[in-house]
Formats: structure tokens, C-alpha cells, sequence
């Protein structure tokens, strides 16, 4: 808990001998790009380093700020154009241990979502004893669309409540799935269809057990509503214990009891951050 006067627990001198990385990409409109890095930086090597962007943007300008920074930001003389997915190379850049590596990745400006876009696709409010709640989204479109101060919220007296504010960046591409959770550690144990790499860890309004209402809420507009209920889950079921209703048709309607079904116990009764088990999208004939 402390060690004031004596030697700092943590301290190690062991030398840094693994190369940096990207941790995230960031497309700012409406034509910068921030870099953020997993350590400081050689600030000498960002300076001088090539960038390789396709498709084509020209590199006006960059900054850094600091001698070890961990973020650097471009400008383009042309406009990132929105949902566009852009391959970025960033040459011969080195760590403050002097790892020279060179760095690979992908961004995209975000586009405005409506309705219909991203969708609740899996939701567990029943779970396992010392388990927690999760809410399962899906990027439902051909947009690339940020969750950046997006809202999860429940139903109180009619009313919607305990609004839960997303406070990263967590940019979705087109098809990609994002659990919202309090506990991902939990969820990886209890749910071996899991996809790793796909939980963002929150806070989350209260839902009970045998009904409520998931909202999800973009710029004070509501994206998608779910007032599930208990008997949506499969009728020969002893008990819904830590298993999640999935989501048949991401088009379908979202409060369609026939659009929802209790996940396979095959794969143990829920898939968050993967395609549902019961997935089975609406077909037309005629």
C-alpha cells in the first residue's frame, strides 16, 4: 500500500529491450490525426520519421510535444473523408530506450449514427452469482461510428434514468461488436465463446431480472430500445441464471419477443463481442 522512506516497490531498472507500439489512431475532422503510443517516445525519431498513408494524404504538418512524449498529431492537406479506412505506417520511430521499430495501423473519421446503426444485440441481466451485468452493441451499418460520450440507461417510473456515459473514444467499424460491462475479467471466466480484445469496462444502470428496458442514446437522441422480459428466454429453461438473450436479426425489431432467444447452451449460454448463436437474419420472398 506504501513505502514511504524505503525503497519504492515497484522500482525496477531492468532495461526496456520491447519495441513500442500504437495504442490508438484518432481522425480528428477535419483533416488531423492524433498518434497515441503504449510508452514515452524518442521525440528526435518522430520528428524525423517517414509516414505511408493509403489511401494517399499528404503530410502538412506534425507536432510533438515533449522529449519522451507518448502522442504526436498530423495534419493533412487533404480532408479525411468520413468512414474511409486509412492504412497508416509510421517508419524507423523509436522508443526513450531507443527500440527503433516501425509502426503499422488503420483509422477512419467517424460518420453521425441514427437509428438503427448500433444496436443492443446481447444483453445479460440475470448473471451468475458474483457475476455482473453486460449489454452486448453492434455496429449495424457501413459507418465507422465512435461511442464518445454515448449513453446506457434504464426505466424508472416511465422515465429514462441512471443515465452511464461512455467516456472513450471506442471506435466501431462496420460489423465489429463492443460488451459494455463492470466486470470483463468475470465475463472471460464465465463465458468461454467470448472475443477477446472486445469489453470496455463501466459502469451500467441497474436492470432486474425479470423485465426492464436497455436504452441506448447518442447526442440526447435514442439509437435503440430493448424492453425485454423474462419469458423471452426459451420456455423449457429450469432457470436463466447467467445466461444472456441474444438477438436473431440485428434489422428486426428491437422489441419483437420472436426477434430475441435465450443463447445456446452449447457455447455455454452467451457470446459477448462474438456473432450470436441464435443469429438468423430475416430473409423476403416475394
Amino acid at each position: 500500500g506504501g513505502t514511504p522512506g524505503a525503497l519504492n516497490s515497484t522500482f525496477d531498472v531492468t532495461p526496456d529491450t520491447q519495441v513500442p507500439q500504437i495504442s490508438q489512431l484518432l481522425a480528428i475532422a477535419p483533416n488531423q490525426l492524433e498518434v497515441y503510443f503504449n510508452e514515452g517516445m524518442d521525440a528526435t525519431s518522430l520528428n524525423t520519421a517517414n509516414t505511408v498513408i493509403s489511401p494517399t494524404l499528404t503530410v502538412q504538418s506534425s507536432q510533438v510535444t515533449g522529449d519522451f512524449p507518448s502522442m504526436m498529431t498530423f495534419q493533412f492537406v487533404e480532408n479525411i473523408q468520413s468512414s474511409q479506412v486509412y492504412q497508416f505506417e509510421i517508419q524507423d520511430v523509436a522508443d526513450c530506450w531507443m527500440n527503433t521499430t516501425t509502426l503499422n495501423g488503420s483509422f477512419a473519421l467517424p460518420d453521425n449514427a441514427v437509428e438503427g446503426d448500433v444496436v443492443v444485440n446481447e444483453i445479460l441481466t440475470n448473471p451468475y452469482t458474483n457475476g455482473a451485468d453486460w449489454i452486448e452493441l453492434y455496429n449495424n451499418s457501413d459507418k465507422v461510428i465512435d461511442l464518445y460520450q454515448w449513453e446506457i440507461a434504464n426505466k424508472s417510473n416511465d422515465t429514462i434514468a441512471s443515465n452511464k456515459i461512455i467516456n472513450d473514444h471506442l471506435i466501431l467499424f462496420p460489423g465489429e461488436y463492443i460488451v459494455l460491462a463492470e466486470d470483463s475479467i468475470q465475463i472471460i471466466q464465465d463465458y468461454p465463446a467470448h472475443a477477446p480484445g472486445s469489453f470496455y469496462e463501466m459502469d451500467l444502470p441497474t436492470y432486474g431480472n425479470d423485465e426492464g428496458t436497455v436504452y441506448l442514446i447518442a447526442q440526447n437522441q435514442i439509437l435503440d430500445e430493448v424492453n425485454y422480459k423474462a419469458d423471452w428466454h426459451f420456455q423449457l429453461l429450469d432457470d436463466s441464471d447467467g445466461k444472456s438473450l441474444e438477438r436473431l436479426d440485428p434489422n428486426g425489431v428491437s422489441n419483437d419477443k420472436n426477434n430475441w432467444h435465450t443463447a445456446a447452451e452449447a457455447i455455454g449460454f452467451g457470446t459477448p463481442g462474438k456473432v450470436n448463436s441464435q443469429f438468423y437474419p430475416t430473409t423476403v420472398n416475394g
